[in-house]
């Protein structure tokens, strides 16, 4: 669950919050000034991010060896089936 907090009551509450992201995997969105600032989320859900990105790009690396002195739209065609993949991979996980 996404909750909001301003950034003058994340002093405050940073040890509840933290324990509730921690441990309740909620995420947070801190505001300044009435605008969203920063996010909050749980170290696995970062992870998990960080490793989808990594396997996109390599994906790309690999699409743009692969197709050499191909036009750029064929090769943005093959990046977008390439990112595809990986979210049909992860709905099915």
């Amino acid at each position: 669950m996404e909750k909001v907090v301003t950034s003058s009551s994340l002093r405050s509450q940073l040890s509840h919050i933290l324990d509730n992201v921690q441990f309740e995997r909620n995420s947070y969105v801190v505001e300044r000034r009435k605008k969203p600032a920063v996010a909050i989320i749980p170290i696995s859900v970062y992870e998990a991010w960080k490793e989808q990105r990594a396997a996109l790009f390599a994906q790309i690396a690999e699409f743009q060896e692969a197709s050499g002195d191909n036009d750029p739209e064929a090769t943005l065609e093959l990046v977008v089936e390439a990112q595809e993949a990986i979210r049909r991979e992860e709905s099915e996980a």
